[in-house]
C-alpha cells in the first residue's frame, strides 16, 4: 500500500463535497449520531479531538453548538478552512503533537481507512489513547459496506460527464480506493487493539454505510481544567 490519498484530485473532490447542502445534511446526520450519545461527548466544558479533522466541518458543528475546548489535527493544510486556522494543527494521526492525557473525547470520522498498513491501525490508536484521559472517551466512525462504496463509484462515473459534483465525487473515491478495499480487509485490527488496551467498548452500531466504534477509557476522576 503506497499510493497516496491526498492527491490534488482527492481534495478537490471532497472540498466540493463539503459545498453540497445535500452532502452537509447527509453528512450531519451520520456525524451527529456517532458523536452525541456518549458520556463526555454530552460536555460543553469537555476537551475535544478531532485528528484527521479536515475542512473542520463536524469542528463547526460543535462550535456552533457551545463547545469552544476544540482542537483538530490535519495532514493536509489545502482542506483547513481559515476560519478554523488556530485550532488546527499540521500533523498526522501516528504522530499527534499534544501531550498525554490533555482531551476527554478522541474522535476519527472517516480517517483510519485513509491508513495504508495495518500497524498504523495500531499506532494511531496508541496516539489517541496517550492523548485521552482516564475515563475518556475514543470515537470512530469508518467506512461500513464495501457494497454501499461499489456502487457510488458506479453511480458518480455515470453521472460524472452531466454533473460536475458527481465528477468531484468519482475522482475523490477512486484517489482512495485502494485504501478503502485495504480498511475492509483488515477492519477488525481496531476493536481487538483497543480491548487489548483495556477499553470497554459498546456494542458497534451500523448506519448504512457508516460503521460506529466506541470505547471508554479505563479509570475516572473530574476532567483536568
Amino acid at each position: 500500500m503506497k499510493r497516496d490519498v491526498n492527491t490534488d484530485d482527492w481534495v478537490i473532490g471532497w472540498k466540493s463535497s463539503y459545498q453540497s447542502d445535500l452532502m452537509t445534511r447527509f453528512r450531519s446526520f451520520f456525524f451527529d449520531r456517532a458523536f452525541w450519545h456518549y458520556g463526555q461527548a454530552n460536555d460543553p466544558e469537555a476537551r475535544i479531538l478531532d485528528i484527521g479533522c479536515g475542512t473542520g466541518f463536524f469542528m463547526s458543528r460543535l462550535l456552533a453548538k457551545g463547545y469552544q475546548r476544540i482542537e483538530g489535527v490535519e495532514p493536509d493544510a489545502r482542506l483547513i478552512a481559515p476560519a478554523l486556522a488556530e485550532r488546527v494543527r499540521i500533523s498526522v494521526a501516528t504522530a499527534l503533537p499534544f501531550e498525554d492525557r490533555r482531551f476527554d473525547v478522541v474522535y476519527f470520522f472517516n480517517v483510519l481507512h485513509h491508513l495504508t498498513r495495518v500497524d498504523d491501525f495500531r499506532i494511531a490508536l496508541n496516539e489517541a489513547d496517550r492523548c485521552l484521559k482516564p475515563g475518556g472517551t475514543l470515537i470512530m466512525l469508518e467506512p461500513n459496506w464495501r457494497q454501499f462504496y461499489q456502487i457510488e463509484a458506479f453511480v458518480s462515473r455515470i453521472l460524472s460527464p452531466v454533473w460536475g459534483f458527481a465528477s468531484g465525487i468519482h475522482d475523490a473515491l477512486m484517489a482512495e480506493w485502494d485504501c478503502l478495499m485495504h480498511f475492509f480487509e483488515h477492519r477488525d485490527v481496531l476493536a481487538a487493539h483497543m480491548s487489548a488496551l483495556g477499553y470497554r467498548l459498546d456494542p458497534e452500531r451500523r448506519l448504512l454505510h457508516q460503521w460506529v466504534l466506541v470505547g471508554h477509557k479505563p479509570g475516572s476522576g473530574k476532567p483536568d481544567l
